[in-house]
């Protein structure tokens, strides 16, 4: 096993708090992707993958499978052809290449297309033969493995460091996961505790904690939350009124990390926003990419678990 890589990816405020970085193709060309934890598998745009004359090119091998991908909250749509590409790299700072290997990825057909690099948990496809690979997890001559470290000096910044063990990461605390052969990743979402505890100026409110399924999308700024203890307000609606000055507390049952937030509130971990909704209508929590600003997050395939070491004080 070699060293293992480390890249940096950039936060873009004007880009509502998402993660950039570039992946290169064979012939060396940069394409800017968006880091995603809260979808599956790279997207390549047009102008990355055709020639002049709207080829593909040689390093681009097409499938016969279909894929149209609506991306929430901004309803952001891709479509083309899943395709098996070879010769894609990422570059670590100092500018030594990080080989991938052949992945399946989709190929977009239209001009105007945008591009991706899903690394998130869970997430269920329209059929199972539309599986796409997530390139940190294969990294030529590496454990299939990746941890997302958000800078405590440039808070633009997040450092991706792929092929770690999980046996060299003895101050981190793991969470299991549930192998699924129809989600988009083959595990499904981590379940988590979520309480939520009333101000203590309400004398009528009750603290309750429920199981919910936790994505952590670092492509969003604020939190989705579907829970039987707050108030029904509609999907995609805010619950800033109805939760403000509630402590919202997230908890691995297990201990292997926990934190709250006090809504109306400012301070690491807490959402600019919390809007109701979700991919499961009884229990759904999407951090965003607070989540970052609390612990650092590891996963590992080989193991199957998820791993969690808390961010130093700043």
């Amino acid at each position: 096993m070699t060293s293992c890589p480390t890249l940096i990816a950039n936060v873009r405020s004007a880009a509502g708090q998402s993660v950039w970085l570039d992946i290169y193709t064979e012939d060396n060309t940069p394409v800017l992707v968006n880091l995603d934890t809260g979808s599956n598998g790279l997207v390549l745009p047009y102008h990355a993958t055709h020639d002049k004359n709207g080829n593909l090119y040689p390093w681009i091998t097409k499938t016969t499978e279909q894929i149209t991908r609506i991306y929430h909250p901004s309803g952001f749509t891709v479509a083309g052809t899943i395709c098996t590409v070879s010769g894609l790299y990422f570059k670590e700072p100092n500018g030594n290449a990080v080989a991938l290997n052949e992945i399946r990825a989709l190929v977009c057909e239209e001009q105007h297309s945008g591009a991706m690099l899903g690394i998130g948990l869970g997430l269920v496809p329209t059929s199972t033969a539309q599986l796409l690979d997530n390139p940190f997890l294969n990294v030529t001559g590496q454990n299939p493995s990746f941890n997302l470290t958000l800078s405590n000096t440039d808070p633009n910044q997040v450092t991706v460091t792929l092929g770690q063990s999980a046996s060299d990461l003895s101050d981190y605390k793991f969470l299991s996961l549930n192998p699924n052969a129809a989600a988009a990743s083959g595990f499904d979402m981590p379940t988590i505790n979520v309480t939520t505890t009333p101000p203590s100026t309400d004398k009528h409110g009750t603290t309750i904690t429920n199981i919910c399924n936790m994505l952590m999308d670092c492509g969003i700024p604020g939190m989705y939350l579907t829970d039987s203890a707050v108030p029904s307000v509609g999907a995609g609606n805010s619950l800033a009124k109805e939760l403000h000055g509630y402590k919202i507390t997230l908890a691995a049952a297990n201990g292997s990390f926990s934190y709250h937030f006090t809504v109306g509130e400012t301070g690491p971990g807490t959402p600019s926003y919390i809007l109701q909704g979700g991919a499961n209508s009884t229990g759904f929590v999407n951090t965003g990419i607070n989540f970052l600003q609390v612990y650092s997050y590891y996963f590992d395939a080989t193991t199957q678990q998820l791993g969690f070491q808390p961010v130093p004080p700043s």
